[in-house]
């Protein structure tokens, strides 16, 4: 885990105890993104698929069955606890999930839970986690390729997502989108909507804080959406995303007390096909049999 991530987070967690289990998942995400074995993920894009879909959507994902059965088992666990209803449902049904997770389909991701008797509710929250690890990587191999197609792009040129933040980057400032689920990072022109592309400064606003100056929030008046906003040097590390959201909280409140939201969902709904290869089902350490 990235350090300046780590203590962010460890200082959100003596401010508010009421973060910890959240944080836990999180940490556990971070540790599980640095293993080496997730670099061996393919991917087998729909060369059809053009702008303006994101790079995953029609692709073939495929990776290892032990890596993302130990992986999710390990995530569901920690935040429901051991129980045969993960084990099963993690045996028979996980590339079904991983793909709903992947889309955010809750509706089909909703149905697989049920069968089980999971919590739908908690499973919503780990859900974007359970394929952080997966679309890291993904972004990993294809950033050059999304760096020449991003253009103008709101949602995530790699996943489809909404961006999670706006970064003022170098002396020149320059406006980078970030995505929270794979962290890829792409320019963006100034005075316009990350979500709407409006561009008439009339109707776009900034609010900033007295705590910190490095900190803001981004709002339009048209589709009154917001965005929050940091200055730094180099690209956040992309642990430090989700660690700058949680740390950013007070900026949330603002946005929200004015009346603006973060749209919904995703930016571009992707769809895949995860195939999982080298491992027999019923061998896993975890699993009785």
């Amino acid at each position: 885990m990235q350090v300046r991530a780590y203590r962010s987070l460890q200082d959100i967690r003596i401010s508010n105890p009421e973060y910890s289990p959240w944080i836990d998942l999180i940490e556990l995400t971070f540790e599980e993104c640095d293993k080496p074995e997730w670099s061996q993920v393919e991917i087998f894009p729909n060369i059809g698929s053009r702008d303006p879909a994101p790079y995953i959507h029609g692709a073939n994902i495929s990776l290892r069955q032990q890596l993302l059965q130990d992986w999710a088992h390990k995530l569901l666990t920690k935040g429901l606890g051991e129980s045969e209803s993960i084990n099963k449902m993690i045996e028979s049904n996980l590339p079904e999930l991983t793909t709903a997770a992947i889309s955010q389909d809750m509706a089909n991701a909703e149905a697989i839970c049920s069968q089980y008797g999971l919590d739908e509710k908690s499973m919503e929250v780990m859900l974007p986690l359970l394929v952080t690890p997966l679309l890291r990587s993904i972004s990993i191999k294809a950033a050059s390729y999304a760096a020449i197609d991003a253009g103008e792009r709101r949602y995530c040129p790699i996943c489809g997502a909404w961006p999670l933040l706006l970064e003022y980057r170098g002396l020149d400032r320059s406006r980078y989108l970030r995505c929270g689920r794979c962290a890829f990072g792409w320019e963006i022109s100034w005075s316009m909507c990350p979500f709407c592309g409006n561009r008439d400064h009339r109707s776009l606003e900034s609010i900033s804080t007295q705590v910190n100056s490095l900190r803001k929030v981004e709002t339009c008046s048209q589709c009154k959406s917001y965005i929050k906003a940091i200055t730094t040097l180099d690209a956040l590390h992309p642990d430090e995303l989700l660690a700058e959201d949680l740390a950013s909280v007070e900026l949330d409140l603002i946005a929200l007390s004015n009346g603006f939201q973060r749209p919904s969902g995703l930016g571009f709904q992707p769809i895949t096909l995860v195939t999982l290869k080298g491992s027999k089902k019923g061998l896993w350490p975890w699993i009785k049999t």
